[in-house]
């Protein structure tokens, strides 16, 4: 039992430390394409403000012309 748990104990030393190795040496992600994803995501928000904005205003027309007939 002493050996099995001896060569489970190096079996995980040696996995936590290719972990490890892999971990510091992987490349950082640069932030390239952000400002774009940044502007289209304002401008998708734009655009469904201005949908809804122009909606209410439809509905509070209609609803004045109905008063009016």
């Amino acid at each position: 039992m002493n050996t099995l748990t001896t060569a489970l104990f190096t079996r995980l030393l040696i996995v936590r430390a290719t972990v490890d190795d892999w971990l510091t040496d992987r490349p950082q992600r640069g932030e390239r394409g952000s400002a774009s994803t940044d502007f289209a995501l304002w401008a998708a928000a734009v655009v469904a403000i201005a949908a809804i904005v122009i909606f209410a205003i439809t509905a509070f027309v209609q609803t004045q012309v109905a008063k009016l007939q």
